[in-house]
C-alpha cells in the first residue's frame, strides 16, 4: 500500500507541475491513493487505457513521484547531419546556383564538412530546402502586397 507521505506529496504537486501529462499521471496516482476508485474509473476519468495507468503506478512504485514524472525522449531517429554553418551555406549555395547536380552538393559536403550522405539525403535536404523556399517566398509575396499594408493596419490595435 502507498503511504499517507507519498499520498500528501502527489497532492501537492498535482497542481503545480507545468505540463498537462505530469498532471495527468499524478491525478491518476492520486485517485488510486484515495482508494475511493477502482483502476477502471480512473482510466476513464483521466482519459487512458488501463493498461497505461498501472504502468503509471508500477513506475511510481519503483520511483516515487520523481519516476513517474520521469519520461523518456526517444528523439524519433538519428539527429540530422545538416545543421548550423553546413546548412547556412548549402541554403546560400543553393540560392545562388552554385551546384548543378547532387551529386556536386554531395562531393561538397564531403570535402568541405565531412558531411557523408547517400544521394537519396542530398534529394531529402534539397526537397527540404526547397520547401523552405516557398514559404519565404510566399510570404515576402504577401508581405510585398499592396492589400498588406491596410489589412496589417486593421487588425493592429491603436
Amino acid at each position: 500500500m502507498i503511504s499517507r507521505y507519498a499520498a500528501s506529496l502527489i497532492a501537492d504537486e498535482r497542481g503545480f507541475h507545468p505540463n498537462e501529462n505530469g498532471r495527468q499521471r499524478l491525478l491518476a496516482v492520486h485517485m488510486a491513493v484515495s482508494g475511493n476508485y477502482t483502476a477502471v474509473q480512473i482510466a476513464k476519468r483521466v482519459g487512458i487505457s488501463r493498461r497505461r495507468f498501472f504502468d503509471w503506478m508500477n513506475k511510481f512504485k519503483r520511483g516515487g513521484v520523481a519516476g513517474l514524472l520521469k519520461v523518456k525522449h526517444h528523439g524519433g531517429g538519428p539527429p540530422t547531419k545538416i545543421r548550423g554553418i553546413a546548412l547556412k551555406y548549402l541554403r546560400a549555395g543553393l540560392k545562388s546556383g552554385r551546384w548543378r547536380t547532387a551529386k556536386e552538393i554531395q562531393k561538397w559536403l564531403q570535402e568541405k564538412h565531412s558531411i557523408r550522405l547517400k544521394l537519396s539525403g542530398v534529394y531529402y535536404w534539397l526537397r527540404k530546402i526547397r520547401d523552405i523556399f516557398k514559404i519565404e517566398q510566399s510570404v515576402r509575396l504577401v508581405t510585398n502586397s499592396p492589400y498588406w499594408g491596410s489589412w496589417w493596419k486593421k487588425i493592429q490595435r491603436p
